[in-house]
């Protein structure tokens, strides 16, 4: 039989490093109330809100309830990261994409528990990269070091190369990359805005060599980078430019400085695929 709320409490504080007394203060009533709660008591039910925070826990714990034990986890997830302040919600996102990504390596590697999921996430040896490889996909985590993201790919039934352009495509997408000043103007854009230019922008901002900025904006519309449009200026007309910001690049640009310098050492890393990567 599970023991009761009271034993629960106790556990988890103790688990906490939290002292009765520390509790107590927290949740507003004396030691020998928490005390008696371990002693085979129950909390009033206003406290328990107040006592699962403190102990960094769940309503539902406290009660000896799992998350698997129902099936509204994405409802609640969705309602919990809602509650914060949209400058809060990406942060809190991500500190939740730690625990998906420790589930990834399966229960039988002793990583999902909750003092484990907080004191794996500070790394070991300086290192902040975890890696899981399977023949379902692959789950790829940076944390704690600049630049953070979490890659989630689960394989399609026909692999990856059946939904991947050919060679040629990829070639032209990094060789407009490659080109000179198309680097250093995407990082000016980026911070220009929505708002309309002409190359002489580009060219006074970006020091660039007079014609330079209509090859770097040409390479650029390819992509639907900026748009053009045509506005009359002293009876003439004249091609105005907007840059049309893709987060997609953010994310490419950001990966990429785990390809050009890749990370030799993880923090947990899972490699147990046996198929080839594009069939």
């Amino acid at each position: 039989m599970e023991n009761n709320i009271g034993e629960r409490i106790r556990d988890l504080r103790k688990e906490q490093g939290v002292t009765q007394e520390q509790l107590a203060e927290a949740v507003g009533v004396s030691a020998q109330a928490v005390s008696k709660w371990e002693c085979g008591g129950s909390p009033d039910i206003e406290l328990l809100a107040g006592i699962a925070d403190t102990l960094n826990v769940s309503i539902d714990r406290l009660f000896g309830r799992s998350v698997s034990d129902y099936g509204g986890i994405d409802s609640e997830t969705a309602k919990y990261l809602a509650s914060f302040e949209a400058k809060d919600r990406i942060e809190k996102a991500f500190a939740h994409c730690w625990g998906m990504q420790l589930g990834l390596f399966g229960s039988q590697s002793g990583l999902t528990d909750e003092n484990t999921l907080k004191k794996t996430k500070e790394g070991h040896d300086g290192t902040h990269h975890s890696m899981v490889i399977n023949d379902y996909g692959i789950s790829i985590m940076s944390f704690g070091t600049d630049p953070q993201y979490f890659i989630l790919m689960p394989e399609p039934e026909s692999g990856w190369r059946g939904c991947l352009p050919g060679a040629g495509e990829y070639r032209a997408l990094f060789a407009a990359l490659a080109e000179p000043d198309v680097i250093e103007c995407l990082y000016f854009l980026h911070n220009w805005g929505g708002k309309q230019f002409t190359p002489n922008l580009l060219e006074r901002e970006c020091s660039l060599a007079p014609g330079r900025a209509e090859v770097v904006l040409a390479l650029l519309k390819n992509y639907q980078l900026v748009s053009t449009s045509e506005i009359e200026i002293d009876d003439a007309a004249r091609t105005v430019y907007r840059f049309n910001a893709n987060p997609e690049l953010i994310a490419l640009l950001s990966v990429a400085v785990h390809v050009i310098n890749r990370p030799h050492c993880y923090s947990y890393h899972n490699y147990d695929r046996l198929k080839p990567y594009f069939v």
